[in-house]
């Protein structure tokens, strides 16, 4: 190995590492809001139920979910790509933050929503 050959592909690692990071923080926080407000101010059936489903998935060992995982990206050709170690990432982050988004939203008081409302913000806007 001569020195110009030396990191040759260290950038390009680099790049996929910045872009897996960058791309499953993203991902995660998107839908993790979105379940987390969803949760906290919306009623719905089965809330709790679904939401301590959600939690009991943490209690999982990652060694347990390998084989199946693998099966699945496999089966949807996302094997040995980048595509598929995002989802990956995504899927295992999902149970804590969507914990971690309920559990913010659940300190903000409805009352400033409500504030929001009378001062003529639609659902969008009150947020």
């Amino acid at each position: 190995m001569t020195l110009d050959t030396f990191g040759a592909g260290l950038w390009h690692s680099a790049q996929n590492s910045i872009f897996v990071a960058v791309s499953s923080v993203v991902l995660t926080a998107v839908i993790s809001l979105l379940a987390g407000y969803g949760f906290s101010r919306f009623r719905f059936p089965f809330k709790n139920l679904f939401f301590i489903l959600i939690l009991s998935t943490i209690m999982i060992p990652f060694q347990s979910i390998l084989t199946p995982i693998f099966l699945i990206l496999s089966w949807l050709g996302l094997q040995n790509t980048l595509t598929g170690l995002i989802l990956v990432y995504v899927t295992l982050q999902m149970p804590f933050s969507i914990f971690m988004m309920r559990n913010a939203f659940d300190a903000v008081p409805k009352e400033i929503e409500e504030a929001a409302r009378i001062d003529g913000a639609t659902n969008r806007r009150a947020c």
